[in-house]
């Protein structure tokens, strides 16, 4: 059929070693990867995002510690098995078949909570399944040939090992050398345990240097586009050796390439961005000027959410302001407005995958909680007789309006505003309501108890009744019984 074309997805390539989860910082090149994924499908293209786990890297010293939580007793026990690939080492939290599945499904439930699902390829199962050894044999039939290719091109550069063997003995792969390759036979030995072996090369497991595993992954996956930090694309970086070696070994295929800035990250917003932000702005804040490096500061994400739109015409500055009091009110008794829902649009007010990080925007850059906690009984205790007995009627109002009608939150708080007007309130009784919720800040008194879940405020109203006592006479001082009752 003329102009037929097989439907083959257009392959865009990340990697990653899992051998620890990491701060946000970690998470540029997958919203950059997803990011050119979506373009490439809006044009009407199939195309798919892969994460390259690198599991055959060694485990380092640094990865371990960070990888336990700094956990002495468990960096102690799993020191000795740095150096070795970290899929072959054991999970230190036992819920897991190695190291390196536990950090991979860590890190795959990171990017599903923003919206990303790639497709995830082990390398050290690439490796073990054979998927690897014709680059492999590449490598060690042309090693004179690369290392004179790299020094004509980069000015003398050579790379040492161009592969890494695994250790027979301690096996480890951090500290092995190639010394000799005499036909289809390898000898090598490890820098770590002194161990000595020659090999046929089919006999030997390893990897390839991470640069010529690069030009092979394109040319094994038939890799379209990779995303590059900056830092991998200088003259002798990953991405230049890479080219070379698949364009005069590998197969040829040279993919195009997205490069991106680097991220630095305050400790004080350290491991709070992916709590504070909803996860379409936190993947605009990593994808807007893509080259440009990010120095992520307090004043930086403060900055970037007051211009930053979560609906039309309303900054996420705003909706924590002004919006989120009462909407994680209301998301807490169950309303959701027209159009919106967990399952709608993630713009919208009451989609939860927006109130939750806001509530905790709130509490890091303004000391605000407005969550529906507890109330504060002791409130009720330190209350003059007035006060309370007042404070009893508006909740009492509020309790029946909100069980006899289904009125929406909008009408509830227009109707519980005009019960004030005609009984007006002491300050004292906004105060203690204010007191007795832990809202402190937020909604009126109106809005406060059209938005607060209807059980809360039957609560409310038992706790202050039994304070009140109505079934006692007003004899030895005791209130009397209220006339709104």
């Amino acid at each position: 059929m003329d102009g037929f074309r097989p439907l083959v997805p257009y392959v865009v390539a990340t990697g990653f070693t899992t051998a620890l989860l990491g701060d946000e910082r970690t998470l540029r090149e997958f919203i950059v990867g997803e990011h050119m994924r979506e373009r490439i499908s809006a044009r009407g293209r199939t195309a798919v995002l892969l994460l390259i786990n690198d599991s055959y890297d060694a485990l380092s010293d640094r990865q371990l510690r960070i990888g336990v939580d700094k956990n002495e007793a468990l960096f102690e026990k799993f020191r000795p098995y740095c150096g070795r690939p970290i899929a072959e080492i054991p999970d230190p939290f036992e819920c897991h078949e190695s190291y390196s599945e536990h950090f991979a499904e860590a890190l795959r439930d990171r990017l599903h909570a923003l919206g990303i699902y790639p497709t995830l390829v082990d390398t050290y199962h690439a490796y073990r399944r054979g998927h690897y050894a014709p680059f492999v044999r590449t490598t060690f039939e042309n090693d004179p040939a690369i290392q004179n290719a790299l020094a004509a091109r980069f000015s003398d550069f050579t790379i040492k090992n161009l592969f890494r063997p695994q250790c027979p003995g301690c096996r480890c792969i951090d500290a092995t050398r190639v010394l000799s390759i005499e036909g289809a036979v390898i000898g090598f030995d490890c820098e770590r345990c002194g161990h000595q072996a020659t090999r046929e090369f089919e006999e030997v497991r390893g990897k390839l240097t991470w640069k010529l595993d690069c030009a092979a992954r394109w040319n094994l996956y038939g890799v379209d586009l990779e995303v590059f930090s900056k830092v991998h694309v200088a003259e002798r970086g990953t991405l230049g050796v890479s080219k070379l070696i698949s364009a005069e070994f590998f197969g040829g295929r040279v993919p195009r390439t997205v490069t991106y800035g680097q991220v630095l990250l305050d400790r004080k917003v350290s491991y709070r961005l992916l709590r504070m932000l909803p996860p379409a702005l936190f993947r605009k804040l990593f994808v807007t000027d893509l080259r440009r490096d990010l120095h992520l500061t307090k004043d930086f994400i403060a900055n970037f959410c007051a211009k930053s739109d979560v609906i039309a015409g309303m900054s996420y500055v705003d909706f924590v302001r002004h919006e989120l009091p009462r909407r994680a009110l209301m998301d807490a008794n169950g309303h959701r407005p027209t159009g919106g829902g967990a399952g709608g649009n993630p713009s919208e007010l009451s989609d939860p995958r927006l109130i939750a990080p806001a509530l905790e925007y709130a509490r890091f850059f303004y000391g605000r909680d407005h969550a529906a906690g507890y109330p504060d009984l002791d409130v009720i205790a330190s209350l003059d007789r007035d006060t309370a007995r007042s404070l009893l009627d508006l909740v009492r109002f509020a309790a029946h309006l909100r069980t006899d009608a289904a009125d929406g939150a909008s009408d509830a708080t227009d109707r519980i505003r005009a019960y004030l007007l005609e009984r007006p309130h002491s300050a004292s009784v906004y105060r203690a309501l204010r007191r007795l919720t832990r809202q402190p800040q937020g909604p009126s008194a109106a809005g406060l108890l059209a938005c607060l879940p209807t059980e809360y405020i039957r609560l409310l109203a038992t706790a202050l009744s039994l304070a009140v006592d109505e079934t006692r006479r007003p004899e030895s001082g005791a209130l009397e019984p209220s006339k709104n009752s």
